[in-house]
């Protein structure tokens, strides 16, 4: 309760006693009947001005919770909602180094472990970690580790204070922390699988009623981490069944995926897996890529990660030699080239307005580093893996 409702509680019993006791005073010194004859009004004014005050304390107390769970306008289910991504960049701007990224990312997030005053103040805490998440590709997860926990035991602890309030915010506010968590877990997952590592935990955000998140960003990191986390399962079938380990999307590892397949190695059941695993995270990227549209640093990853699919999709099921009885649509090596194209288009845009516009004056950094020595160049490899795939 707080302090100006308790004193206001408390003032009205004061009233009511200093009244109550007046008023016998009155009656024992009463000699000609005045005070008798109009007790009952006095008794009436008193009840009637602790019921007034009673009434503006119960008021006062539902008002209060109102503005406390009021999500009018809040930032979590506004349809209209967008990131600024030079924004985002610019504060990366003298980051030269990993360590120095992580601890700049971090510092941007220190606001969201702020104790919150209301369900919006929460929700804009939510949407902050949500809106950064993009960031936790270029550090090492597991060396900064204690610091996320940390993030996300804060989120918890908040939640714990609104989720009780209404069954709509429950539900709310749980979708979106188990969204922040899931990611982390698939990012760990990403980082795992590419180390060629087998034992790590495995993300689950098909658990998550995406439905229920409400703005365009927080559509994109959904479903483009669900189409990562059904990547991520489409391709542990397939590195069971082939015998080296490779680099993910490499032209040998591409090359290894089509023979396995012209082969024979993969049994009816495992294409047919294959088949609606991949299906699924392409539906997915494509459903991020809606939302992104306009956004060219979400587009960037976006698109190189729905070109993947297609072509992972093409060496499995498409071309020549393929000889199982279990026939998936193909797509046409036009569509494929063609996204591949789309993504390299989308990297290089990015690059060049990073670098012409967003450093603050800096002439190299780590971020720079990364769009231009790691994300372009991956896609240019998927062009490259692609071409030679298909003249093979």
């Amino acid at each position: 309760m707080k302090k100006g409702y308790l004193i206001i509680l408390v003032l009205c019993i004061v009233i009511a006693f200093a009244s109550f006791v007046s008023a016998v005073t009155l009656v024992a010194i009463d000699t000609d009947g005045f005070v008798r004859g109009d007790l009952i009004t006095i008794s009436s004014f008193i009840i009637d001005l602790v019921a007034l005050i009673v009434s503006l304390y119960v008021f006062f107390s539902i008002d209060a919770v109102n503005k406390v769970t009021s999500m009018d306008g809040n930032v979590l289910e506004n349809e209209r909602y967008s990131l600024a991504y030079a924004s985002e960049t610019r504060p990366f701007a003298k980051c030269q180094t990993q360590e120095e990224f992580a601890e700049t990312l971090f510092s941007l997030l220190d606001k969201a472990k702020h104790k919150t005053r209301s369900c919006i103040d929460y929700a804009d805490n939510l949407q902050l970690v949500i809106d950064k998440i993009i960031w936790f590709a270029y550090i090492d997860i597991e060396k900064y580790q204690s610091q996320w926990d940390e993030l996300f035991a804060s989120l918890n602890t908040e939640r714990e204070k609104y989720v009780n309030l209404s069954s709509q915010l429950r539900y709310l506010f749980d979708e979106n922390v188990n969204l922040i968590d899931q990611v982390n877990i698939c990012q760990e997952a990403l980082k795992a699988a590419a180390d060629n590592k087998t034992d790590y935990l495995k993300p689950t955000l098909d658990d998550i009623r995406g439905n229920m998140l409400g703005n365009p960003i927080t559509r994109i990191v959904y479903n483009d981490y669900l189409g990562l986390q059904y990547m991520l399962y489409a391709q542990s079938i397939v590195d069971g069944s082939i015998a080296v380990e490779l680099t993910d999307f490499s032209t040998e590892y591409l090359q290894a995926v089509r023979q396995a397949s012209h082969d024979g190695v993969y049994t009816t059941d495992k294409l047919i897996d294959l088949d609606v695993l991949i299906s699924k995270a392409i539906r997915c990227f494509e459903e991020a890529e809606k939302f992104s549209r306009g956004n060219l640093l979400w587009s960037g990853y976006i698109s190189f990660n729905l070109a993947r699919m297609y072509v992972f999709h093409y060496c499995v099921f498409c071309g020549a030699g393929y000889s199982n009885e279990y026939r998936a649509e193909c797509f046409s090596i036009d569509h494929v080239q063609t996204s591949i194209n789309a993504a390299i288009e989308s990297r290089r845009k990015l690059l060049a307005l990073y670098r012409t516009t967003m450093m603050n004056g800096e002439e190299d950094n780590y971020l720079l580093r990364q769009f231009r020595d790691l994300e372009l160049p991956l896609a240019i490899e998927l062009k490259t893996s692609f071409e030679t795939i298909i003249q093979a």
